[in-house]
């Protein structure tokens, strides 16, 4: 039997190795030297007017609610009811 290893070339350690598979490894990732939370917070950009955290109207387009954009357009005031509810803290403006 040890004549058929040694004719495939494999010892019996060689057979008995576990393989080693890629999964293993550690991925690599190209960092640039800033945090990737970083990153994400620049590739948000925040419209001019939009709700409060924990906040909802409603308008013409429906319910909006926490962090969705609104316009003077979606209020049946307009301009005027978009300005008081900055002044009420509903609708933030960046």
């Amino acid at each position: 039997m040890s004549n058929e290893n040694e004719s495939l070339g494999k010892s019996e350690n060689e057979l008995l190795e576990k393989p080693k598979t890629e999964l293993s490894e550690k991925p690599k990732s190209k960092s640039s030297g800033k945090p990737q939370s970083a990153k994400k917070k620049e590739a948000v950009k925040k419209p001019p007017y939009y709700l409060g955290k924990k906040k909802a109207i409603t308008t013409k387009r429906g319910i909006l609610s926490d962090g969705d954009e609104i316009k003077a357009k979606d209020l049946s005031g307009g301009k005027k009811a978009l300005d008081a509810f900055v002044k009420s803290g509903h609708v933030v403006k960046s």
